[in-house]
C-alpha cells in the first residue's frame, strides 16, 4: 500500500497507540516544525527506530498480492503495522517507526509522568524520563533527592526548572530561600522569584481547620507571578477576581 501525500488519515488504529496522520509534505520538507518536533523526540529517546522504502515496500506488497489468494497486502499492511509499531511519521518516499515501548507510564491527564524512575522503556534499553508531559534528562528523576535552589536557579528551560520546583515541592524551594516575600494579608503570603528571562510565583494560605494535633496546615499554591497580592492570588485559585472574591467571602 503506497503512502502518499493526502489531506484525510488513511488508516488509525488508538488500540496500538498509533495514528496515521494527514501528510502534506515530501521527505525534503525536514524544516516542518511538526516534522522537527517528532524527530528531535525520537531522536532525544535514543529508542529503535527503523526506516522503511515506501515505494520499495509498496512494490512487494502488491507483488504479493497479485499472487495471494487470501487478504490483498493493503489490507493486511496497516493492520501489520498497528499490532507491531508505536508512533510513525510517513512521507511520500520514506516512513518512520518506532518500536512499541514495553512500559507507558502517565497521570490522570494522559501525560508522560513518573517520579520514581522512566516514564517511557523500549526494548533495547532506551528509556525517557517526563513529569508531567515534559520530557527531563534523567539525573533529574534518578537523583531527585539532590534537587536544590542552586540546581534549580541553574537550569536554562523553565519547563525544566518549574518541573524540578513541582519535584522539590513549593514549600521545600521556599523554606530553602528559593522565593521571597512579596505581600503579606489576611489571606495569606505571596511568594515570588525572578529569573532573567520568567518568574515564579505561590501563595502560602493555612488550613482553616485544625489538626487532631490543634496545629494548622500550610499550603503553596503555584499562581502566575503576575499576582499583586495574595487575596487576588487565592481569588484566582477559586478562577476569581479579586473584587468577585471579597464580595463572596462578604456573603
Amino acid at each position: 500500500m503506497a503512502i502518499e501525500p493526502t489531506n484525510t488519515p488513511r488508516w488509525s488504529s488508538t488500540g496500538a497507540a498509533i495514528v496515521l496522520t494527514p501528510v502534506t509534505a515530501s521527505f525534503g520538507a525536514v524544516d516542518q516544525p511538526r516534522f522537527r518536533t517528532a524527530m528531535t523526540s525520537l531522536s532525544s529517546a535514543r529508542a529503535s527506530v527503523s526506516v522503511f522504502d515506501v515505494q520499495g515496500f509498496s512494490g512487494a506488497a502488491r507483488t504479493r498480492s497479485r499472487s495471494d489468494s487470501g487478504p490483498k497486502a493493503s489490507q493486511i499492511l496497516p493492520w501489520a503495522l498497528a499490532c507491531n509499531a508505536s508512533w510513525i511519521v510517513p512521507h511520500e518516499h520514506i516512513c518512520w517507526l518506532m518500536h512499541k515501548p514495553q512500559l507507558i507510564r502517565l497521570d490522570a491527564n494522559g501525560r508522560l509522568h513518573a517520579l520514581d524512575g522512566p516514564a517511557l522503556c523500549y526494548g533495547d534499553g532506551s528509556k525517557i524520563y517526563a513529569w508531567k508531559g515534559i520530557l527531563l534528562p534523567a539525573r533529574i528523576i534518578v537523583h531527585r533527592e539532590s534537587i536544590d535552589v542552586r540546581g534549580i536557579e541553574a537550569a536554562h528551560d523553565p519547563q525544566i526548572r518549574r518541573c524540578m520546583i513541582d519535584i522539590l515541592t513549593p514549600q521545600r524551594f521556599i523554606e530553602q530561600g528559593g522565593a521571597y516575600r512579596v505581600a503579606q494579608d489576611e489571606t495569606g503570603i505571596l511568594w515570588r522569584q525572578r529569573w532573567r528571562w520568567e518568574a515564579w510565583a505561590a501563595v502560602e494560605v493555612v488550613n482553616g481547620t485544625p489538626e487532631p494535633d490543634g496545629t494548622y496546615k500550610h499550603y503553596f499554591l503555584q499562581v502566575p507571578p503576575t499576582m499583586r497580592t495574595p487575596r487576588e492570588a487565592v481569588a484566582w485559585t477559586y478562577g476569581l477576581s479579586e473584587r468577585h472574591y471579597r464580595l463572596a467571602m462578604r456573603t
